[in-house]
């Protein structure tokens, strides 16, 4: 009668101490109590041992308890934000960020019964890039929101500085449940923080549990993982960017006209070349290799000792009309070629030479 919500959670420990005068122990064990006037989530440490009478036989039960609620759901927050921290660590694109928190977000049902991350476009338009735990075209889950509307969530109060707010959920139909057997009551919207711009790259809807009270704590657990979330993004957004400059001067360099190529250590290695260059020697795959290996009927000729000297001395070569034999197609003869040249070597923040740029 004074714990009927939990009787089916309880009944089998009584009744082995009652039948068999055996003791029970469980551990952090989930039970969702009736207290404060709501059905609440949680989790005791606890002992039964059965209390014998004078003829041997179980007369009663003592059953010692300790609540470790706080413990358990800290713990359990905890671990997400160290999941969700490496897993971002590792994502250096904005795919990248937007899959690693879908994995993460996921791995936490029972705090969020069900997650969604949207980003701003240019236009300030909130485009849907993640959800855990509710289906694709559910109506709490639209892919694109934009200024004005106010269901299911407004973009304005995020655009307009609120860094987070409480959306009730009593209103909507067929809102996800998670693990739960009761649908979230509410859903936490948090704003990505701005990332040295005048508005947030987007924002977090996340649903919260039915058995457990909207607190400070669980909405300042929200907020930390948008902190995670914003400057990955920012930090994948500059790297994408700067590849890209990144592939579009390498994609000049290899267009160039004059033969070109960059050769890195003492080993002159082949860290890069162009088109012409290639043509120069015969489209052979010589990337990644010494100069010695890849060109190696140019032992004696002198442009190794050249380019030794570049390096060891940091200073800069330039031939002119410099005769060469290469062989440009396998088993081939040597051909002749008269080339005007530059070894310019490249030195690091100290003066070292690190390479030579021909």
């Amino acid at each position: 009668e004074l714990w009927s919500e939990i009787w089916d959670d309880v009944k089998g420990r009584i009744e082995t101490v009652y039948e068999k005068g055996e003791s029970t122990w469980d551990d952090s064990m989930m039970l969702v109590l009736e207290r404060s006037g709501c059905p609440e989530e949680t989790y005791h440490t606890f002992s039964s041992r059965p209390l014998l009478g004078d003829q041997g036989k179980v007369e009663g039960l003592f059953c010692a308890v300790s609540e470790v609620t706080s413990r358990v759901i800290s713990e359990r927050r905890l671990e997400l934000l160290r999941a969700l921290s490496t897993s971002l660590s590792a994502a250096d694109t904005r795919q990248g960020v937007v899959e690693a928190t879908r994995q993460a977000l996921g791995r936490a049902p029972r705090d969020l019964p069900f997650a969604l991350m949207y980003l701003f476009d240019a236009a300030g338009d909130a485009h849907l890039h993640c959800t855990t735990g509710i289906s694709d075209g559910h109506a709490l889950a639209p892919q694109r929101l934009t200024s004005g509307a106010e269901a299911p969530w407004s973009i304005d109060r995020v655009l307009g500085g609120e860094a987070s707010f409480v959306v009730s959920l009593d209103q909507m139909p067929d809102v996800p449940c998670g693990p739960w057997d009761l649908p979230a009551p509410a859903a936490f919207v948090v704003a990505l923080p701005p990332q040295g711009t005048a508005r947030p790259a987007g924002f977090l809807v996340c649903g919260t549990n039915p058995y457990r009270p909207i607190t400070a704590d669980y909405l300042s657990f929200v907020q930390l993982l948008a902190g995670q979330i914003a400057p990955s993004l920012s930090n994948a957004d500059a790297l994408e960017t700067s590849t890209a400059e990144r592939d579009r001067l390498r994609g000049l360099f290899r267009k160039a006209p004059g033969f070109m190529c960059v050769l890195s250590g003492p080993t002159h290695v082949i860290e890069l070349m162009n088109d012409a260059y290639l043509q120069l020697i015969g489209h052979r795959q010589v990337e990644g290799m010494p100069l010695r290996d890849a060109l190696p009927e140019l032992t004696g000729q002198g442009f190794f000792e050249l380019l030794d000297t570049v390096y060891a001395r940091g200073t800069p070569f330039v031939g002119s009309a410099r005769r060469i034999m290469l062989q440009r197609e396998a088993g081939a003869p040597l051909a002749e070629r008269f080339l005007d040249f530059v070894y310019q070597p490249t030195l690091d923040a100290n003066g070292a030479a690190t390479g030579v740029f021909a």
